[in-house]
């Protein structure tokens, strides 16, 4: 190939196509310099390059390369380089940068043009053996890219060094620094194979124990066995490296150091004990097929530090063979939840501590084993919950098929869009400031300690109508809409077909939403508030929303402002602005669902002619007035069994010793939290003996929540208007839909979402379907109507089914209002059985023979006028394992012999003994017959005979002193 010309194609680095191509368009070609030809000459092939589809041989690259280069020395005269290279010379001076960019280039001249290239080539070719692209460009393409920032692989090894070598000084606060300031593994490893736990519990250092704990740490190893042999391994390995005299000073000196700390381990090691047995295991039924166990730190001394411990469970009292087993590192959280566990089968558990040593002793849980079982059992009963999502699906996918298939329901309204000059001048928001006769829909927007205010310093309030009354149907359509807030314009544009003037409420509520949710940019408007504010006849709204960053809002029209500096802005005329910071607490506080566990709590109405309200915290109204009982929420079979039948000879006859024990305790703690709950809500201890508990169910607000409703006589369970029964303080009442709608969207959103959209699109279309069926003319569209009524009104009848099947309130009310015979477990028969908390561990227990029926609160019993009855204090007189002067109160009547006494209080005693994990004795019931009853009166102590009753005699049943002694130590009493 010849030039004719000093030209250089300008796309250098390229194959012979190319060059062929680009010669013949003479737009490509510029005049060449030396300068700009050593450039061209010098300069490598970029990365693109070598990803080009035209891709050659780096041989042949070299060959047109020196090729080109070559014909330019020849058509170029040595004259012509020489005045364009003293042309270029300043030029060249001036683009020093050049040549530091090119480190390596040096001055050549024009005829070792070809021997520089050819050598740059051969390099480039030994230097890779990927194929070079031809596509070649120019000096400004040749600019080095800036190399990739690389990651320093070392860093990660170098934060893991000083983490252990932290630990092996003992050094807590760089531990602790290095640990949140470095991205380290905790449980990264070191080369002999230790965790940075395995050396902390190796030199027993217990805060960095502690401390690497709560970040999670584990161990690599277990048992004294594998870390003693382990430890001498390495440290005859290190003395080994030592021996080497190769080793430089800084090596001997990390060597040396670790030998120390080797030999501190196992120094530590050999003396370290085992940690001492956990204390207070208790075993308790989690769920029909999962136990909850919980224990506490070991008594004092506690002994070595623990690190981790050990839950086995068995079926057996010997644990063999276990039936499972699991090791927890770390004893931040004292419980542990063994789930897969079969119904109705008796479980022991027992749990042991653990750390470098080894596993203490093992804990047996208190009761000895648990069965799981759950209240359902008994009642055979399902969730309430159960398969109603379901249910909904299938409703919807129902309602969407009928719409599709249908034709356009109802007359067609054609919306006419009015245009003028002043809708280019107006502002969209339209919010009120100054609030007068009518209602109000007001959307309070917060985030943290702010609250969104108008131009205006007001809350975002819109007109909805001047009428300052809604329906209370109108108002449970709105709290469905606040459920669905994007259902809105679609509701809208169906309520708009409709030509009945009763919902033209609802229209004016759907037209404020859409003008509130345009002019704060927002399309969830929030929680709606279940007490709507009154003031002055002004009925507000009020939805409450709270935003996790203040640029969720695009309002040319807000701002934001202080919630301290709103308090002080405004006085205690504006009701809406001084119940601000009320609002927000109430909201917060309803967001919350309560802690895990078992409650109790009081069902209280208020009626009207048309209403009916019932009680409810006023800083929480999702949620009846409540007390915790405990942290388990399980209620098992034995419990609710125990519970139906308090007061009846079946009370405790299907359980044993160890099982009445746990019913005794559940009692307590279930009368403990019925009392406080009463004084809480003002009712006196004699009016709080005629309310029961509600027998039917024990409801099931989520999984872990679970309520034991109190509810009050059937003649005081409802207030009329006028009664001078009031609210406690700190309650209010709320409509019952209101409340069931405000607890659904806490604890059943999901549900309550779904249900609120498929209620409203049925409600809707039924609606329209009616109005079409009314103004069809046909046979045919009047049958097609008609067909479509039908259709939507059963899966709206199918849809109040499923929500009437979730609503407990409604049947605990219809339950508490039944009259006639006594409904419930009356409180007086559950007060009865135990004695105060204060006189543990003392017991009321009435005769096998009294009935459930009474209504006093001295105990039980069948009928006054016909049975005489009395309340004994019975003292141990016997060794029974317990402090001196333990007694049982017994409420026992004429028909009670004293050979019964005897073995009540004997019984009650044992599983006081076993309650209190005390040792013992434990008699037997072949035993009983080895004590008799007596008392002591003026001095002269008197044996009851077996078979009188120890309330025969009234004179001594109301000033003896009664005992049960062991038969051989009366020998000198006297025989009644």
């Amino acid at each position: 190939m010849q030039f004719s010309s000093p030209y250089v194609i300008k796309p250098f680095l390229m194959d012979l196509k190319h060059v062929k191509r680009s010669w013949k368009d003479k737009s490509k070609i510029e005049p060449v310099t030396p300068l700009k030809a050593v450039e061209y000459r010098q300069c490598k092939p970029s990365a693109a390059c070598k990803t080009e589809n035209s891709i050659i041989r780096s041989r042949s690259f070299n060959t047109s390369y020196e090729h080109i280069v070559a014909t330019l020395d020849e058509n170029l005269s040595e004259k012509s380089w020489t005045r364009l290279g003293r042309k270029d010379q300043k030029e060249e001076e001036n683009r020093g940068h050049i040549k530091r960019r090119h480190q390596r280039s040096h001055s050549v001249d024009c005829t070792d043009a070809v021997r520089v290239s050819s050598s740059r080539n051969r390099k480039l070719e030994r230097s890779s053996s990927i194929p070079t692209s031809p596509l070649l460009t120019t000096p400004a393409a040749c600019k080095k890219s800036p190399k990739p920032r690389r990651f320093n692989k070392k860093r990660q090894p170098f934060a893991e060094i000083d983490l252990f070598n932290a630990i092996g000084e003992g050094i807590f606060d760089k531990v602790e620094q290095i640990l949140k300031s470095a991205e380290v593994n905790v449980n990264c490893s070191n080369e002999d194979g230790m965790t940075p736990l395995d050396i902390a519990s190796l030199i027993n250092h217990v805060p960095l124990i502690k401390l690497l704990l709560t970040f999670g740490a584990k161990e690599n190893f277990n048992g004294i066995g594998k870390s003693d042999k382990m430890l001498e391994e390495l440290i005859r390995k290190t003395i080994h490296s030592m021996g080497d005299g190769m080793k430089k000073d800084d090596d001997f000196s990390k060597l040396n150091f670790k030998l120390e700390l080797l030999r501190r381990m196992k120094t530590t090691l050999e003396r370290s004990k085992l940690p001492n047995p956990p204390s207070n295991v208790q075993l308790s039924v989690r769920s029909v097929d999962s136990l909850l166990v919980s224990f506490d730190e070991p008594l004092p001394p506690c002994g070595a530090i623990t690190v981790k411990y050990k839950i086995e469970w068995s079926k057996t009292v010997s644990f063999r063979p276990l039936a499972g087993s699991e090791v927890v590192i770390g004893d931040a959280v004292k419980c542990f939840t063994i789930y897969q566990l079969q119904t109705g089968v008796p479980y022991y558990v027992r749990v042991s501590f653990g750390n470098v040593k080894g596993f203490s002793n093992p804990s047996v849980s208190c009761p000895l084993f648990a069965v799981p079982s759950n209240w359902r059992e008994v009642e055979k009963s399902k969730p309430r919950m159960e398969g109603k999502m379901e249910e909904l699906d299938s409703l919807l996918i129902d309602s969407n098929c009928i719409e599709s298939n249908s034709a356009t329901v109802g007359s067609k309204k054609v919306t006419i869009v009015k245009k003028s000059l002043k809708n280019l001048f107006s502002s969209t928001s339209r919010f009120q400031r100054h609030l007068r006769r009518g209602v109000y829909l007001c959307c309070l927007v917060y985030q943290t300690d702010k609250v969104l205010l108008t131009t205006d310093d007001y809350l975002p309030c819109v007109e909805v109508e001047e009428n300052a009354t809604l329906t209370q149907s109108d108002l449970l359509w709105f709290m469905k809409v606040a459920c669905s807030w994007n259902d809105v314009k679609q509701l809208k544009s169906d309520l708009e077909k409709t030509t009945s003037g009763s919902l033209e409420s609802r229209l004016k509520l759907l037209l404020a939403i859409i003008q509130l949710q345009t002019s704060l940019g927002i399309s969830d408007l929030g929680r709606l508030r279940s007490i709507p504010v009154h003031s002055n006849g002004v009925l507000i709204l009020v939805s409450v929303l709270k935003l996790k960053s203040t640029k969720d809002v695009a309002c040319n029209h807000a701002k934001w402002c202080s919630i301290s500096k709103l308090e002080k802005r405004y006085d205690d005329s504006d009701m809406l602005m001084t119940k601000t910071k009320e609002i927000i607490q109430e909201h917060e506080a309803g967001e919350r669902r309560l802690k895990e566990g078992l409650y109790v709590a009081y069902l209280k109405l208020k009626c009207s002619l048309d209403k009916m309200h019932v009680l409810v915290d006023s800083h929480a109204p999702n949620i009846l007035p409540h007390q915790k009982v405990r942290d388990c929420p399980n209620i098992t079979k034995d419990e609710w069994v125990f519970l139906k039948n308090m007061g009846t000879p079946e009370t405790c006859s299907f359980l044993d010793d160890e099982q009445c024990g746990r019913m005794i305790c559940f009692q307590k703690k279930l009368i403990s939290a019925c009392r406080q709950l009463m004084i809480r809500l003002g009712v006196k201890e004699d009016e709080a003996l005629s309310h029961r508990l509600y027998d039917v169910e024990a409801v099931e607000m989520s999984d872990g929540i679970t309520l034991i409703l109190i509810l009050p006589p059937a003649e005081t369970l409802c207030t009329i208007p006028g009664n001078t029964d009031v609210c406690p303080p700190g309650h209010v009442v709320l409509p019952v839909q209101a409340f069931e709608m405000a607890y659904a969207w806490t604890y059943e959103r999901e549900f309550i979402q779904k249900y609120s959209h498929l209620s409203l699109t049925v409600e809707t279309n039924l609606m329209l379907s009616q109005q079409a069926q009314r103004e069809a003319f046909s046979t045919k569209e009047l049958l097609e109507a008609k067909l479509r009524v039908d259709r939507f009104a059963s899966i709206r009848s199918q849809l109040e089914d499923v929500w009437r099947s979730t609503r407990w309130t409604m049947d605990a009310v219809s339950f508490a209002r039944a009259k006639g015979q006594t409904q419930g477990v009356p409180l007086n028969i559950l007060y009865a059985t135990i004695a105060s908390p204060n006189e543990s561990p003392t017991w009321r227990r009435s005769d096998e023979g009294d009935s459930r029926s009474c209504s006093t609160d001295a105990g039980y019993q069948s009928d006054r006028n016909e049975i005489e009855s009395a309340t004994l204090r019975v003292y141990a007189a016997y060794e029974c394992g317990l402090a001196l002067g333990s007694c049982v109160k017994l409420r026992v009547t004429s028909r009670t012999t004293a050979r019964k006494v005897v073995q009540l209080v004997i019984q009650q005693l044992n599983r006081a003994v076993l309650i209190n994990g005390k040792s013992g004795p434990i008699y037997s019931d072949d035993e009983l017959d080895d004590f008799c009853l007596s008392y002591v009166m003026h001095g002269i102590e008197r044996i009851i005979a077996d078979h009188h009753s120890p309330i025969s005699n009234k004179s001594a049943s109301q000033k003896a002193r009664f005992y049960v002694r062991p038969k051989h130590q009366c020998l000198y009493a006297t025989s009644v």
